[in-house]
This record gives C-alpha cells, structure tokens and sequence, in this order.
C-alpha cells in the first residue's frame, strides 16, 4: 500500500488535510475531508475521485467566527466506512491522533507528493508544507522520505514553535518535475507557478 492512484491520493491527503475517525473500535474507518469555499477547485478535484466511495454529494456549510465577527463557508464530504480505510486508519493512527507512520517513504510516490503539496503547500521563495500538527521527529522522518525518495533536500523550520517543512527555491524545479503532472491547474500555485 498504496497501490492505486486513489490510495495514493488518500495517502497525501492524509499528510495534509484529510482526516478518518471510527464510529466504535470495531467499525471500518471513514474518511473527512474539508476545504473553504474559495479552495473549491481543488476539494472537487479530490472529490470527484473520491466520489464512489460517499453516500452522498459533498456538502456546503457556513460558520459564524465570532473572533472575527464574519461568517466562512466551506465545503465537506465523508466516505462510507471502508475497510479499506480502516487499514489506512491502522497505518496513520494512535490512540485516535494522526500520526506519521514509521514507513512513510514506503508511502511517499509523486501522486501522493501532489496531493500533500496541494492540501498543505505555502509558496513563497520556496515552498513550506505545513506540518505543524506534528512532532519534530515525525517531521525529520518526512524530510528524510523526501530526500531518500525523491532526491528532495529540505530543512525543518519553526514558526509559532511548531516544525514546518521548508523546501528552498533551489529545489522548486525538482519538485515541479515530480508533482506537477499530477496537480491540478488550480493548484500550480502552490508551487510557484500560475495557471499554465
């Protein structure tokens, strides 16, 4: 695992934004995933291959943030429970935190760089994948999955205390080399590049 392009896609997402939760400690995992609306390409791409595993359409919402005094929209599916999922929840899982599984490089392919990249990716004079839900050694077994993987060379950098992945200038070529066949237009941003 992962094998198929959609568990790829999973995978990279849960590097990034996605999230599984469990309705009991025997049910099969299912799969959440959450974008604002002004990120509505980029859900709907992941959505749309994701499609056949849902019961339904995704979902629109607003929230009211009251620090903030204005209201958000979002948008949201949720995957039937799938034990195919509940493997992933094996894998990404502890005592219901997501975690980094010790076999990252093993997981770490393009499609799932792609897809991390575009949940997670901050450019700007390099590119930052937000990692700041992590601990630091997670973070260095990521880092090491990209250089060993992908001849990637990246650094841990913190902001607000917390471990983000900076991948410098120097190394974006490289990085759209491997990525950017398997991003969608509306996310080529977030490699430095606009729609092409």
């Amino acid at each position: 695992m992962p094998n198929s392009i959609i568990e790829q896609r999973i995978t990279g997402a849960l590097l990034g934004d996605a999230h599984l939760e469990k309705k009991s400690l025997t049910a099969n995992a299912r799969l959440r995933y959450e974008q604002s609306i002004k990120h509505s390409a980029r859900f709907y791409h992941f959505f749309n291959m994701l499609a056949l595993m849902c019961a339904g359409n995704a979902v629109e919402r607003k929230r009211f943030d009251s620090r903030t005094g204005k209201t958000y929209g979002s948008l949201y599916f949720t995957t039937r429970s799938l034990p195919i999922l509940t493997e992933f929840y094996q894998l990404f899982y502890l005592n219901k935190v997501k975690v980094i599984p010790l076999n990252i490089a093993s997981l770490l392919t393009p499609i799932t760089l792609a897809q991390w990249i575009a949940d997670d990716g901050f450019f700007r004079y390099g590119l930052a994948l937000q990692t700041d839900s992590y601990t630091i050694n997670e973070v260095t077994l990521l880092i090491e999955a990209l250089r060993l993987n992908f001849g990637i060379e990246s650094r841990v950098r913190l902001e607000k205390q917390k471990p983000v992945i900076y991948i410098p200038a120097s190394q974006m070529d490289l990085v759209r080399s491997i990525v950017l066949q398997h991003l969608d237009p509306s996310t080529y941003y977030k490699v430095g590049l606009g729609k092409i």
